[in-house]
């Protein structure tokens, strides 16, 4: 192939949007983004029960956490990131 052919038309590129965060209300279930300072008690209550199932973690890149503090400074970092939207399922 010659570098003189083009491969194709041009493209004006630009970077997509960031995908928003709106809360989504099903029938059963609310949506919404992640809210760190008010989530983290109860996702620990219910992720950390001594009636629970450790084996939940297995395939998460991070967690079971120590406490209900560590949990939340882990949301925060994940409620302020740039790249990922995390959301909380209530």
């Amino acid at each position: 192939m010659s570098a003189e052919q083009p491969l194709g038309e041009e493209i004006d590129w630009s970077p997509a949007a960031p995908p928003g965060r709106p809360s989504l209300r099903g029938e059963h279930i609310l949506l919404r983004p992640l809210d760190a300072a008010g989530d983290a008690e109860h996702l620990y209550s219910v992720s950390h029960s001594h009636r629970g199932d450790p084996r939940i973690w297995t395939y998460l890149p991070y967690g079971p956490y120590a406490d209900a503090a560590e949990m939340r400074r882990a949301l925060e970092a994940a409620e302020a990131s740039a790249e990922e939207v995390f959301f909380t399922l209530v």
